[in-house]
């Protein structure tokens, strides 16, 4: 494939990224070689978005979004669409939070959601139930206590970064079961000996 259709086909890529509806998983596409084409192009802009987006990187979209406002005025596309684009990362910035929390942390307060999604605390419950009404996680929303309580999110494409994280959690989760294991073979020679 030439770098001309190279370019072209992940310009055609970033904007299905950036307008698709209820398009949430774009790690995988983001890690494909060709989307690295429109580095150093009039195009890298969207380059940074789309990558921005598919992290969650809430500041850095918006970041990206202000320093190339001239580029980005003319597509008026992603101009109407900016109010959603800027939903659309938060709510990738809360699967990501999710993501890195483990299993027994997923009863999450709202004031944590609404640092890491840059959202007032007032937002936290509309953002989670977009994401519920979109089947991207299921849970409870507590409003007394002020919880979400995530007992499901959708399955994600792992990249480099998630499999890090993933062996993060593997590593600590074998140093809970040494941990259980000293723990029963000192009891049960307590029990024995009684």
């Amino acid at each position: 494939m030439s770098d001309k259709e190279k370019k072209e086909l992940s310009i055609k890529m970033g904007m299905s990224i950036l307008l698709g509806k209820n398009v949430y998983n774009i790690s995988e596409l983001l890690d494909k070689e060709v989307i690295n084409s429109l580095v150093g192009t009039d195009f890298e802009w969207l380059f940074h978005m789309m990558k921005t987006l598919g992290q969650g990187q809430i500041n850095e979209f918006m970041q990206t979004v202000n320093n190339n406002q001239d580029y980005i005025s003319k597509f008026p596309n992603i101009v109407k669409e900016m109010t959603y684009l800027e939903q659309k990362v938060r709510i990738i910035a809360f699967l990501e939070m999710i993501f890195e929390l483990g299993k027994d942390e997923r009863s999450i307060p709202f004031s944590k959601i609404a640092q890491i999604c840059n959202v007032e605390a007032v937002d936290v419950e509309l953002l989670v139930m977009k994401a519920m009404s979109l089947g991207l996680i299921r849970g409870t929303i507590d409003e007394v206590e002020q919880l979400v309580h995530v007992d499901w999110s959708m399955p994600r494409y792992l990249n480099k970064g998630h499999l890090q994280i993933m062996q993060n959690k593997m590593v600590a989760w074998e140093e809970k079961m040494e941990n259980v294991i000293r723990l029963c073979e000192n009891n049960s020679q307590e029990l024995v000996m009684s």
